[in-house]
């Protein structure tokens, strides 16, 4: 390294006073309004039947993350009833998509029993699970010409493990489906267990076909009656019935992606969330209509808009239904663009985040890395610059163009500097903190 220029720029008086910290500043105004808490829908259990089985898997040996599964006989099933399965055969696909074989998303289905032999599995259904398609068993005088003249009447319910409502309220189920069969006949019905005595929930509508005899996956919810509401012994059901008469048609019933959500309370009502830039830093203001427990607000700051720190913390009103307006002001921001977040977090820890806005900073784009033997100063902007220690002693200067990188010599072991750097006949400057592989750089106003 070398350190034998000398100071031949006007702005290279000694710096050494622009060392000091910058006060950061918070200011809150109240304005007296209406307003209300704000309620949203937070998933509290799910169920995906991931379970790997590519065919023949009962429900009834089926335990997912949350427990296990059961089925229940709910009325008169024949000597081969239909089978509720958890398989990959019937594919989970995304609404609105026709229903496929074996992908990698497993399903709740209704199919074949494989253990017996069907009225006419052996015709269109040897392996038993084929997906969401049922044997709808042949009438009595005609079993001659089935392959068996075994009973396929069902009556059966797959039910889920027991679901901990303890502490929410507003309570909604919902899942994706498809579903044939005949009307009421051979038919798929949604369940629910309040702790006590098991309800039917719902009736789905029979979904659209048109997939060359496929189904179509469906959206569909239902809210849980009242007694959910801090339920912690609540059961969800879906039971299928099959009337044994030879008439229905593909598919039987699969269901997936089944969510149960709450109604909570948000913390705070967030109206708005802005930052600009100026010559001295960048404020931030945000707006809320109403809060709840609140805490403190941070203010967040990324260079990527990937790692996010905290840079800023305000506290909050607690519990407010009045408009309340803050603001909090970054005297130090960083060179170029930069993203700023709000993250509120109330009493009891629990903490959201506000959507991502981007600032970018007057002045030139710079960028300073380090090789480990010298800093790199790259510029969008041709200008003149000059590398000072912490007492103002200039270390090295020189030009660089617009585009281009070039090399500053420093001190050895020296881990701060300050760096100006002169475009268009105005004066930038830079406190720069080398250290583990990367230079942290940061204005000086």
């Amino acid at each position: 390294m070398h350190f034998n220029h000398a100071i031949s720029k006007p702005w290279a008086d000694d710096l050494s006073c622009n060392m000091a910290p910058q006060a950061r500043h918070t200011i809150v105004f109240v304005l007296l309004a209406a307003a209300g808490p704000v309620a949203a829908q937070t998933v509290v259990w799910t169920e995906q039947f991931e379970n790997g089985c590519n065919g023949g898997c009962y429900a009834s040996s089926y335990t997912g993350p949350n427990g296990s599964w059961t089925v229940t006989n709910t009325g008169t099933n024949g000597a081969c009833a239909n089978r509720w399965f958890v398989s990959c055969r019937e594919n989970g696909n995304a609404e609105g998509a026709c229903g496929s074989g074996c992908g990698n998303n497993e399903t709740l289905h209704v199919a074949n029993d494989i253990g017996c032999t069907s009225p006419n599995g052996c015709i269109f259904c040897p392996s038993g699970d084929c997906g969401a398609a049922y044997d709808a068993s042949c009438p009595s005088g005609l079993c001659s010409f089935c392959c068996s003249c075994n009973s396929a009447q069902t009556s059966k319910r797959a039910e889920s493990p027991v679901i901990d409502l303890s502490g929410y309220s507003g309570i909604t189920l919902s899942v994706k489906y498809m579903e044939g069969g005949q009307n009421t006949k051979d038919n798929a019905t949604v369940w629910y267990y309040n702790g006590s005595t098991w309800g039917q929930l719902a009736d789905p509508a029979k979904t659209a076909t048109g997939c060359g005899g496929q189904g179509i996956w469906t959206a569909f919810s239902a809210a849980l009656p009242a007694s959910a509401n801090n339920n912690p012994g609540v059961r969800i059901g879906f039971g299928w019935v099959n009337n044994n008469d030879g008439s229905g048609a593909d598919p039987s019933f699969a269901v997936d992606d089944v969510q149960v959500t709450a109604t909570i309370v948000l913390p705070i009502e967030l109206l708005s969330f802005e930052a600009s830039a100026s010559d001295a830093g960048v404020q931030t203001i945000w707006s809320t209509a109403s809060e709840s427990d609140n805490a403190f607000f941070t203010v967040e700051r990324s260079s990527d808009a990937v790692q996010f720190h905290a840079v800023g913390r305000v506290p909050g009103a607690g519990n407010s239904m009045a408009v309340l307006h803050y603001a909090w002001f970054d005297a130090q921001p960083l060179p170029g663009v930069a993203y700023y977040r709000l993250r509120q977090t109330d009493i009891n820890g629990t903490s959201t985040v506000s959507g991502v806005r981007a600032v970018r900073m007057p002045g030139p784009v710079l960028t300073v890395r380090t090789d480990g033997t010298s800093l790199l100063l790259g510029s969008a902007e041709a200008g003149e610059w000059g590398l000072f220690d912490v007492l103002g002693r200039l270390m090295d200067t020189g030009f660089i163009a617009a585009g281009s990188e070039v090399r500053m010599n420093g001190k050895a072991g020296e881990a701060m500097y300050l760096l100006r750097l002169i475009h268009a006949d105005r004066p930038y400057t830079y406190r720069l903190l080398s250290g583990a592989g990367t230079v942290l750089m940061q204005p000086v106003r």
